[in-house]
């Protein structure tokens, strides 16, 4: 059918009339593909992504406008990764596990005789007596005595020292004071740590003379390993001084470090 000199019928196209990629980016006009036209996903993404790059204040504990800066005490115990359980107990190791803490000083004591006595004594058997006067200084259980035998409350390094103090009017060659262990439950003793000093006579007076002691001991058994003290003197008449008030034949326990 002829249409020469008349006007063109409008003829609506389908889907059906245009074949695959028949419409190319020439022919589509600039901005003419509309929002409504796009994806929703497509609108949603290039929005945050906008928002990204033109956001200039961002709020919370992140804040700036370019380089993002975390602000001061932010970041809190809650937004870490680590492992384990953090309390007043635990540290954050390097690897990132909250780890308890092991060994440390967890136990501090001292005992001393309160009675002064002369000659030798080995053991100090009698009138023990823990420290109790002027800024007590215990800590964790303490160790148990009976009969100068002392048992220790944990296994693990031991730190055992003590103090005495000799007094002589004449010569006293020798002034011991000892460290005795026994690793099989008080059967059989041997001396660990010995230390000695001496008195000689003075005109008109008494001399006095100290004498200090100490040894490491690794604890591996509260049951077997046992310990106990001792005094010696060359001239029986010399006195080791002891008080109730203040320490002055004593030994003090300290625990050093898991064994």
């Amino acid at each position: 059918m002829s249409y020469m000199g008349k006007v063109r019928p409008t003829v609506a196209l389908t889907s059906s009339d245009i074949e695959d990629g028949a419409i190319t980016t020439d022919k589509i006009v600039d901005d003419a593909v509309t929002d409504a036209k796009v994806a929703n996903a497509i609108n949603t993404s290039i929005a945050a992504n906008t928002a990204k790059v033109t956001n200039a204040t961002h709020t919370g504990d992140v804040t700036g406008a370019t380089a993002l800066t975390i602000a001061t005490d932010a970041v809190d115990i809650a937004m870490l990764s680590a492992t384990g359980t953090a309390d007043a107990t635990t540290f954050l190791r390097g690897d990132n596990a909250w780890t308890a803490v092991v060994g440390g000083l967890t136990e501090a004591d001292t005992w001393r005789i309160t009675t002064s006595f002369t000659g030798d004594a080995s053991p100090l058997t009698t009138n023990w007596e823990r420290d109790d006067t002027e800024a007590v200084g215990l800590l964790g259980t303490g160790m148990s005595e009976s009969s100068g035998i002392f048992t220790f409350p944990s296994t693990g390094f031991w730190y055992v020292a003590g103090g005495a103090r000799f007094m002589e009017a004449g010569d006293s060659r020798f002034c011991d004071l000892g460290i005795q262990v026994s690793e099989n439950a008080g059967v059989g003793w041997s001396e660990a740590a010995i230390s000695t000093s001496g008195i000689t006579q003075s005109e008109g007076g008494e001399t006095l003379c100290a004498v200090f002691v100490s040894k490491i001991m690794d604890v591996t058994n509260t049951t077997n390993i046992l310990v106990r003290f001792f005094t010696g003197v060359s001239n029986d008449a010399t006195s080791t001084l002891a008080s109730t008030a203040a320490n002055e034949l004593y030994f003090t326990f300290t625990r050093l470090g898991d064994t």
